[in-house]
C-alpha cells in the first residue's frame, strides 16, 4: 500500500497499478527480503521509516514472519524483537 507519509498516495497507486490502494505480489520466501529492500518498502509495523524513497508500506508485516532473509527488509522487526524492545522501555 502507499506509505502513509506520501502526500499524494493516488500517484503511488497509479505508478504501481494498485487496486483499492493495495499491491499484491507473490514472492518466493528466498527472495522476499531482497525484493522488499530493492523496492524500498517500509516493513516496520508502525510505518516509522522516513524518506522519499519509501513510497510503499507493508501493511501486514507478519506476512514475512519466519522468512530467513526478512532481516534484509527495511524496518522489519520480528514480533520477538518488538516484545524485547517493549520490555526494555
Amino acid at each position: 500500500m502507499p506509505h502513509p507519509d506520501q502526500p499524494r498516495p493516488e500517484i503511488t497507486e497509479m505508478d504501481y497499478g494498485m487496486l483499492d490502494g493495495v499491491l499484491r505480489m507473490k514472492l518466493r520466501a528466498a527472495t522476499a527480503g531482497y525484493i522488499l529492500r530493492q523496492w524500498s518498502v517500509d516493513c516496520s509495523p508502525d510505518h516509522s521509516l522516513r524518506g522519499h524513497e519509501y513510497r510503499l508500506w507493508l501493511k501486514d508485516h507478519l506476512a514475512i514472519y519466519g522468512v530467513r532473509n526478512a532481516v534484509l527488509a527495511p524496518g522489519y522487526r520480528s514480533p520477538d524483537q518488538q516484545r524485547l524492545e517493549a520490555e526494555s522501555d
